[in-house]
């Protein structure tokens, strides 16, 4: 009985360093056209996060890089260097009364991406093509969809 105690628990702690934890979707941002191994880590002992990537300086040449996030503009490549350049973010998700019941918005492209509160209060995780609502207000249909209004 010992035996199968102690084998269960190598078992356990086998399969948890094995299976890797889910990974967190990298900010968006310009850098992410010269930059390979984008990732978020989050930082040991702490609520904050880095971003690293490996970066192509203007010689071509990959090298390691790092920002601090959060960002609240647009992060870019200098040169082999994560920079945050504050300002209105080009890639933020757009305005509009979706935001009072969606979270986790972000874009792919003009695609914004967001999961939002159904009225039965179930989460749905749904898309719009933003040019589809050229200023109109993208807002929640009680299913949870974002829809153009």
């Amino acid at each position: 009985m010992r035996l199968w105690s102690l084998s269960s628990i190598l078992f356990a702690v086998a399969v948890s360093i094995a299976l890797p934890a889910a990974a967190e979707s990298p900010p968006p941002g310009s850098y992410q056209g010269t930059c390979t191994n984008i990732k978020v880590q989050k930082l040991l002992g702490g609520p904050g996060k880095n971003l690293t990537a490996t970066c192509q300086k203007k010689s071509g040449t990959p090298v390691d890089a790092a920002l601090a996030l959060p960002c609240g503009g647009d992060i870019r490549n200098e040169n082999g260097s994560l920079v945050c350049k504050s300002g209105p973010n080009p890639f933020a998700p757009p305005p509009g009364s979706y935001m009072a019941q969606c979270k986790n918005a972000d874009m792919a492209g003009p695609i914004l991406r967001a999961s939002c509160k159904a009225s039965d209060g179930s989460r749905v995780n749904t898309t719009i093509n933003t040019l589809d609502c050229r200023g109109r207000d993208i807002s929640v249909k009680p299913n949870g969809k974002l829809t153009c209004k």
